[in-house]
């Protein structure tokens, strides 16, 4: 309805759900027409921004990317603005332009206050220095599980942590760790698998062969069909 004090909300909504449906086109004409006829709502910033991320989903990165940094020197907004450094850094990371990236998503960190969102930022930005420096990562999961709520990452980022322990040579450190994460986690055979996949090889990066192969055969008796079975199989 015209005259509904709803109608920026129900039109951007609508917006969104087409681009998470992953219809784009239909997603671009619905922001489109939100810019057009609503430039005095309060969400316009949101659906500058909704439009260029369905710009880089269509393959016009260079769209995208002018609308996002128009946005970025206008936006008064720091989770617009957040929103924007995640935008850009992903972009970098297509161009691998690691550095670049990095730069990005600690901007992007550093403007959002929801520490679950800041959570979700920081474990890419540990992904990615697992790629080009992995001395740094242990210490950004380290801050993943400072900030998060969220039961799963948590978990991830403690065995990503782990991960990067051991492959720095401390195999002590992080198999302790991996143990009691084994134990914490017994209720969820989707999550413990890893857990126990991973002691596993660090005893066979340590030459504990005999211990591997018996948690091996652990995990590909106790876990069935997944996937950790399957790698340690």
């Amino acid at each position: 309805h015209k005259d509904s004090r709803y109608l920026d909300d129900a039109v951007l909504l609508i917006g969104k759900s087409y681009y998470n449906m992953q219809e784009y086109i239909q997603a671009e004409r619905k922001f489109e027409e939100f810019l057009s006829k609503l430039t005095e709502s309060t969400l316009y910033d949101e659906a500058i921004l909704y439009l260029a991320r369905t710009k880089m989903k269509m393959r016009k990165k260079q769209d995208g990317e002018t609308i996002l940094r128009n946005l970025l020197a206008k936006t008064e907004n720091d989770e617009i603005k957040s929103s924007i450094f995640e935008e850009l850094a992903i972009l970098s990371l297509t161009q691998k332009d690691f550095p670049s990236a990095i730069d990005k998503f600690t901007k992007s960190i550093d403007f959002t206050s929801d520490k679950d969102n800041k959570a979700r930022k920081l474990f890419i930005l540990a992904k990615i220095y697992n790629l080009i420096d992995i001395s740094k990562a242990a210490g950004i999961y380290e801050r993943v599980i400072d900030n998060t709520s969220n039961f799963d990452l948590e978990f991830y980022a403690k065995l990503n942590k782990a991960i990067v322990t051991y492959k720095t040579g401390k195999y002590d450190i992080a198999l302790e760790e991996l143990e009691k994460m084994s134990r914490k986690y017994r209720d969820y055979p989707e999550l413990k698998q890893n857990a126990d996949f991973e002691i596993a090889n660090i005893y066979f990066l340590t030459r504990k062969f005999d211990l591997a192969l018996n948690k091996y055969y652990d995990v590909i008796i106790d876990f069935a069909g997944t996937k950790a079975a399957a790698d340690s199989y």
